[in-house]
């Protein structure tokens, strides 16, 4: 399943708790000490809105746990802000202050500015995103059956091997499918020796492997015989790693030699493989894990959650609306923004 790439979105914020704050960080910054605008008088605010410094319930059951100038402060607002604080005092301090400072805003007319007006229809937005969507998409449970089947189809087996990951280096021998290769026995002789000058058996980096062939090797086939991992030089030098299952798609004697070894950074002896004689240097792994289905949902649960978003955008919100778009006046905003000159691109 991709990941969403469009960032064509209305900017949300998630958390229903979320609300009361944003509502005081924007009557802090647009009701404190600002004067009236004097451009031409904005529209009146919706009629479903509440009167100025009036603040709805959360529901019938909520109560008044204080008053500003007769209007109520709501025991759930002190509930959301107590939560967040852990402090009950505190939040109730908040609370009356954002309603003072609603009232205050109000007296200044700012409650039906244009810029307020945009603010709360983000916020409207983002509160039907988290009633809509996010309340009700909570788990892998929530999700749709078909977005569950989809999500098993994509994770694959539940049975997962173990599988290890692999650097190597090889002594190619002459044969089919190498040129400049070595004898077989001369091979032989000069990987072990390369395995003999490894400062250690344990805790080694490719690294050390790297420079033991070098060390042994340049002086035998020369620097410039020793080359990448593909069999064309005497000597080849994995340069990435490489994953596989225990019988995986790679030599069987070279998965041998890698599942033989008994921990990171380790380096197997020569191993003959059907290129040549092999170090094989142990360099991470994931162990062997079975999934149930409910597991398996739930490490997919985030990437899915958003996609499933964007269908649940497309279906429940865009759908039956007459969206048109007239990118003229945005090339205009653009050229004020950049400076660039009028009919000229930015």
């Amino acid at each position: 399943m991709r990941r969403p790439t469009s960032s064509r979105r209305i900017a949300v914020r998630p958390g229903a708790r979320r609300l009361g704050r944003e509502l005081l960080v924007l009557v802090a910054v647009v009701g404190c000490g600002r004067e009236a605008p004097t451009e031409p008088p904005p529209p009146p605010p919706p009629a479903d809105l509440p009167p100025p410094g009036a603040t709805p319930p959360a529901d019938d059951g909520d109560l008044v746990v204080a008053t500003v100038d007769g209007q109520p402060v709501w025991a759930s607002c002190v509930a959301r802000r107590g939560a967040d604080l852990g402090d009950r005092d505190a939040a109730l301090a908040e609370c009356v202050d954002a309603e003072l400072l609603a009232q205050a805003a109000a007296a200044r007319g700012i409650a039906a500015s244009p810029e307020t007006q945009r603010e709360l229809r983000r916020i409207l937005a983002s509160v039907l995103v988290e009633r809509a969507f996010e309340e009700r998409v909570r788990s892998p449970a929530d999700l749709p059956a078909d977005v569950r089947q989809a999500t098993l189809t994509a994770f694959g087996a539940l049975d997962w091997p173990e599988m290890r990951e692999a650097n190597y280096v090889r002594v190619n021998v002459d044969g089919p499918g190498v040129t400049n290769g070595l004898p077989d026995g001369e091979a032989r002789a000069l990987a072990q020796a390369i395995y003999d000058a490894l400062p250690g058996r344990t805790g080694l980096t490719m690294a050390h492997l790297v420079e033991a062939t070098h060390a042994v090797a340049d002086p035998v086939v020369g620097a410039a015989k020793i080359g990448g991992g593909a069999p064309t030089q005497p000597v080849s030098v994995s340069r990435d790693p490489f994953r596989t299952a225990r019988d995986g798609n790679v030599d069987p004697a070279f998965a041998a030699a890698l599942f033989a070894l008994p921990e990171v950074g380790t380096v197997s002896p020569p191993t003959r493989t059907q290129w040549g004689w092999d170090l094989v240097y142990f360099s991470d792994h994931r162990p062997a894990q079975t999934w149930t289905a409910e597991e398996a949902l739930a490490s997919e649960f985030v990437r899915v959650r958003q996609e499933y978003f964007e269908r649940w955008f497309r279906t429940e919100i865009a759908r039956g609306h007459d969206v048109r778009v007239d990118v003229g006046p945005l090339e205009a905003a653009e050229r004020l923004v950049t400076g660039a000159p009028t009919g000229e691109a930015p």
